[in-house]
């Protein structure tokens, strides 16, 4: 499972997906660790802080370091640059643009949106009402460019009437998740972590429309159901 873990994330930092990176680490030793998180004891607690220092130190090895740069400049840029440097982060502050678009094109049609598959047809308005905004407002942004983002991309292109329904099953699967943590097996506490890691991806990539994505909704929702119904 370590191997597995490391190739994907080689993958991820090879292509410099660094949302990616990130997240699957943490879901990665989340998924393999899992029983640290049921069974709550001091000796967990201090295994997971030992396991989060060893990383860390890991990561500040120089051949480390430098082997990241050379792979992925972006990457390394967010893992030891000054914080604020984000601040003009074309990725992110294009993700910002985008999230001032959708919200336009949500109040153009609240209830509708502008249509499935049209949030990179359509063009509005943007007045970049945001820090940063000057890097990006007047580039050719605003059409033939994705949402970068899950949620808006729902609103946006299907208004409240895909919106609300798609926030309900959300806060359903949350909320069973939650409520029914210690009925959880070992499978159940692994999609859990998946599912969980995958809602913060959303918010950075548009995948609602990836197979894959609906593979974890299906997973949660068996979990679920199979619980309520004690199978």
């Amino acid at each position: 499972s370590f191997f597995i873990l490391i190739v994907i994330l080689g993958f991820l930092l090879l292509t410099g997906r660094r949302a990616g990176i990130i997240l699957v680490t943490f879901g990665g030793l989340g998924a393999l660790f899992h029983n640290n998180f049921k069974k709550i004891s001091i000796l967990n607690i201090i295994k997971n802080v030992i396991i989060i220092l060893l990383i860390g130190l890991m990561i500040q090895i120089k051949p480390i370091k430098n082997m990241i740069f050379k792979t992925s400049p972006r990457i390394h840029s967010i893992l030891y640059d000054d914080i604020s440097n984000l601040d003009i982060d074309r990725s992110l502050l294009i993700r910002k643009a985008m999230v001032e678009k959708g919200i336009n094109l949500l109040n153009s049609n609240i209830l509708f949106g502008v249509g499935l598959n049209n949030f990179n047809k359509s063009e509005t308005e943007v007045s970049g009402d945001f820090d940063g905004s000057e890097y990006v407002i007047s580039k050719d942004i605003f059409k033939k460019t994705s949402s970068h983002n899950s949620y808006i991309n729902i609103l946006a292109e299907g208004g409240l009437f895909l919106g609300i329904p798609f926030v309900l099953i959300l806060l359903f699967i949350i909320k069973n998740f939650i409520s029914n943590f210690s009925k959880l097996n070992d499978f159940d506490i692994i999609i859990f972590v998946s599912f969980s890691c995958m809602l913060i991806h959303f918010y950075y990539i548009n995948a609602i429309t990836n197979s894959l994505s609906w593979l974890n909704f299906s997973l949660a929702l068996t979990t679920i159901f199979r619980i309520k119904n004690k199978l």
